[in-house]
């Protein structure tokens, strides 16, 4: 399964849950549109794309600041009409739902507001917002109109995720007292990796074992621990600002389940691919998270007939 049957799952799951009239997405078509930028985020992981090809959707319209990319974006997204305003589109169109593209999160509060504003339910790009009273406030918005908002997460739906879960929930591997997350750990690392990449294990974990209940960190840059001042921009993309090269960071879970996070540089050479390793009391299990998934065992049973 590719990146692009994610994202398409994912919406689909989201589209059928609620319109505008009440109606299902079985009863009614529903109005969908695209908001990007190009040369400032872009169009994120193919988010462009995800509303074409499903039942009951029409893309009407797309909007792109970059007006000399109106033509492409008509034709990826399959839209009707662009206009360089999204604010305009989302007053002329009004769409039943919005995918917000950009990997830039410069624009993400601000597009997220206008959109849920207009009675849109939001499907946007992660990371989901530059600060976390943003995040709140959005939320506000969608609980107090009754809208949804999915953040592009869509790992979860991968069938070898969703055996895992069927596993851990039957007991395979006995009692998971552990999950253990590893960012990319490159050039990103620390807190770029840890908003880009991480918020993707993070979201698979609240998927395991519930929420977390508190946290504490390490956060260093350059070797030094950073303070309430310290803040830089990301290496590659606008992400507002950061802060921390290095990170361990622990998670009380509510189920009583330890989390911890690591991204540092290098860490990657020793540790393994991006991913997560679970660890119960009858086996482990290591997650490679790419495209696709791949998970591997060690069950008690051969941890106990190696030969020291």
């Amino acid at each position: 399964m590719d990146r692009r049957q994610f994202h398409t799952k994912s919406l689909l799951f989201g589209a059928a849950a609620l319109s505008h009239s009440g109606a299902s997405a079985q009863d009614a078509t529903l109005k969908a549109a695209v908001i990007g930028h190009t040369g400032r985020g872009n169009y994120g992981h193919r988010l462009d794309v995800i509303f074409r090809d499903l039942p009951n959707v029409q893309v009407v319209a797309v909007a792109d600041a970059d007006s000399a990319s109106h033509e492409t974006a008509k034709k990826a997204t399959g839209a009707s009409q662009a206009y360089a305003d999204y604010r305009e589109m989302l007053a002329k169109e009004k769409p039943n739902l919005v995918s917000i593209a950009p990997r830039w999160t410069d624009q993400h509060f601000a597009m997220g507001k206008a959109a849920l504003e207009a009675g849109a339910h939001v499907y946007m790009e992660k990371p989901f917002t530059q600060t976390l009273a943003e995040a709140d406030e959005l939320l506000k918005i969608a609980k107090e109109k009754n809208l949804k908002i999915a953040v592009a997460h869509q790992m979860l739906l991968d069938p070898k995720i969703a055996k895992l879960k069927e596993s851990i929930d039957k007991g395979e591997l006995g009692d998971l007292q552990e999950i253990r997350l590893f960012g990319k750990q490159d050039a990103r690392a620390g807190a770029e990796d840890m908003i880009v990449l991480g918020t993707h294990l993070f979201d698979l974990a609240r998927y395991f074992v519930g929420d977390a209940v508190w946290c504490s960190a390490r956060i260093s840059e350059k070797g030094s621990e950073i303070t309430a001042g310290s803040g830089r921009s990301a290496n590659k993309e606008d992400l507002g600002k950061i802060a921390g090269d290095h990170i361990n960071a622990y998670f009380a879970m509510s189920n009583g389940v330890d989390l911890t996070f690591q991204s540092r540089p290098n860490g990657g050479i020793t540790n393994g691919p991006w991913g997560m390793e679970l660890v119960g009391t009858k086996a482990k299990v290591r997650v490679f998270a790419g495209h696709p998934v791949k998970t591997f065992w060690v069950t008690a049973a051969k941890i106990q007939n190696y030969t020291y």
